[in-house]
């Protein structure tokens, strides 16, 4: 990397070395090979929270760019930002969170939500980390019921799953999965949970890990009414995958910055980062407190395809969104107010592919008595019920 911007460059005049270092527990000072190096910026591949404080601390006093690009999980909400640095990675966990409790909000979900997690550690944080959200609200989002499922489940294990998403998630009312999980397991939850929670009312929620769950179904699989149709999901913009390419790019735009005023270094040098963001000719960009800003794809599951459906920005913080398709191919969002009865007729509506008068009758009366009972003011029942009418034409097909 340092070979090709050199040459990049080369009309500069300007040149760019590296000297590497290591840091331990045991030795938790700066390197005394960066001093001598006199160098201009640090490249932090620690991955270590407490080793990355370090360097924030030293940037600062010696006025350096410090660029975290891996962060650990191992914080408690303790760490210092440093104004002269810049973090590839967001705080995913936080931000992440923020992004699904901006969904839940954005259809004012306020009750009967529930949550699927596994126990794999960085799933168990951001469960735990939406939770915190949640119950901060005022007034607080109603959490009814957890499920912690253990990673290496397969399609052997979907009873049991299934029998634990009713006695968890079903009895306690919940219409709304929020999920915490690869894409694996998600695909067997989701084929688990198909036979209790299901249809109209119903929501899924699979946080990005598990975005690529629909590659577990295929087209005769049994419950694909459910994946194929209804659920939501999300996906990253420029996941830092490549390391490579994460660390050209960081140092590109430093080159950039000393190549247009050699005395541009530390806070100056990460400045022209901030400015540089949103800019077209930046990869990425970053919010004024360092850390990259993050945009998701908003994708739901439709006839067997995800379909991007909206977007949602780490900086502002906005649902944007379009239409959705949920369980039970519904286009209308489900409530969290009201339990959704639905009532199913099975009439003979043609007969050898000619309309059936008699089956005519049948359905009108029966749409008749779902506006009734719909509008009936002599009780409270469409104040807690609402009910919804669906109709099969059995004529033609007696095993339907």
């Amino acid at each position: 990397i340092i070979n090709t911007l050199n040459n990049e460059f080369s009309s500069s005049g300007n040149t760019m070395t590296i000297t590497e270092a290591t840091v331990t527990y045991d030795s938790p000072t700066y390197p005394q090979e960066f001093i001598d190096a006199n160098v201009k910026v640090i490249l932090d591949l620690t991955e270590n929270f407490a080793l990355s404080q370090i360097f924030v601390f030293e940037a600062m006093e010696r006025n350096l760019l410090h660029i975290v690009l891996r962060r650990s999980l191992s914080y408690e909400g303790s760490e210092a930002i440093g104004n002269n640095s810049l973090y590839m990675e967001n705080k995913l966990l936080d931000i992440e969170d923020k992004l699904l409790f901006n969904f839940v909000k954005h259809f004012n979900w306020s009750k009967s939500l529930g949550i699927i997690k596994t126990s794999d550690l960085k799933m168990l944080k951001l469960a735990q980390d939406f939770k915190d959200r949640c119950e901060a609200e005022d007034p607080k989002i109603e959490i009814s019921g957890e499920i912690i499922i253990e990673l290496g489940i397969t399609d052997n294990d979907q009873d049991v799953i299934g029998s634990r998403i009713r006695e968890s998630l079903r009895l306690k009312n919940v219409r709304f999965v929020i999920m915490f999980a690869d894409s694996e397991t998600a695909t067997n939850v989701i084929k688990a949970g198909v036979d209790s929670l299901n249809g109209s009312g119903y929501a899924w929620i699979v946080a990005s890990p598990g975005y690529k769950f629909m590659a577990g179904f295929n087209n005769t699989d049994e419950t694909s009414g459910l994946y194929r149709n209804g659920v939501v999901t999300f996906k990253m913009n420029n996941p830092l995958e490549n390391l490579q390419t994460e660390v050209e790019a960081v140092l590109r735009t430093a080159f950039q910055g000393f190549n247009a005023d050699p005395s541009i270094v530390g806070t100056a040098l990460r400045q022209n980062y901030l400015n540089l963001s949103g800019d077209s000719s930046s990869v990425y960009s970053f919010s004024s407190d360092g850390s990259r800003i993050i945009d998701y794809n908003i994708l739901n599951s439709q006839a067997g395809d995800l379909v991007e459906v909206g977007s949602w920005n780490s900086e502002v913080g906005t649902i944007n969104i379009g239409q959705l398709l949920w369980p039970g191919n519904k286009t209308t969002p489900p409530e969290d107010q009201k339990s959704i009865i639905t009532i199913c007729l099975l009439y003979p509506k043609t007969v050898t592919g000619a309309e059936f008068e008699e089956g005519t009758r049948i359905k009108q009366g029966f749409d008749l008595a779902i506006e009734d009972i719909t509008q009936d003011d002599t009780s409270n029942l469409k104040e807690t019920y609402k009910f919804e009418g669906l109709v099969q034409d059995t004529q033609n097909d007696p095993t339907k």
